[in-house]
């Protein structure tokens, strides 16, 4: 019977002392991470537009330690980091960005989604007798023609500048 004892305290003994021995394998203390919302500058834009998204997260350790990796099923992230910007596809249709922030141990993950219209492009309509005044000698005219996109079709641009 003693020494029955004698083994399990003996046995009882050793185990103590394997889990107190296994205690520095183990973190004491565990960081907290949560991105609590991602800000969308335009949550509907025209196509090839840019939105500026911006992670908030809540996290207790060193911020510096966080990596940012941000994803989207359309269109492309323009850079890293904490706020980035989107710029949407050629094509319209609701894409989504996935960002996933880590610290290397721990990590969280958001979707948003962005809407990617096709936009209707400005009609500006000028007939022979359109004009702007100068205002001094030496005014200069210029125009600046830029085209965001083509509907349908084939499209030419013809303009005549005179100065009387």
């Amino acid at each position: 019977m003693k020494y029955r004892f004698l083994i399990y305290l003996g046995l009882f003994l050793l185990a103590l002392a394997f889990i107190s021995g296994c205690g520095e394998d183990f973190p004491i203390f565990t960081e907290s991470l949560k991105i609590t919302s991602i800000a969308v500058s335009q949550s509907t834009l025209g196509v090839g537009e840019t939105a500026v998204l911006e992670a908030f997260v809540n996290y207790s350790g060193d911020e510096i330690l966080l990596l940012y990796e941000w994803k989207a099923s359309g269109g492309a992230i323009g850079n890293k980091g904490k706020k980035v910007n989107y710029i949407a596809p050629n094509q319209p249709g609701i894409y989504t960005i996935q960002l996933v922030v880590s610290d290397g141990v721990i990590s969280d993950g958001k979707i948003v989604e962005i809407t990617v219209t096709q936009q209707a492009l400005p009609s500006i309509t000028m007939d022979i007798n359109t004009h702007w005044l100068a205002e001094a000698q030496n005014d200069k005219l210029a125009y600046d023609v830029n085209v965001r996109s083509i509907a349908t079709g084939k499209v030419t641009l013809h303009y005549d500048i005179t100065q009387d």
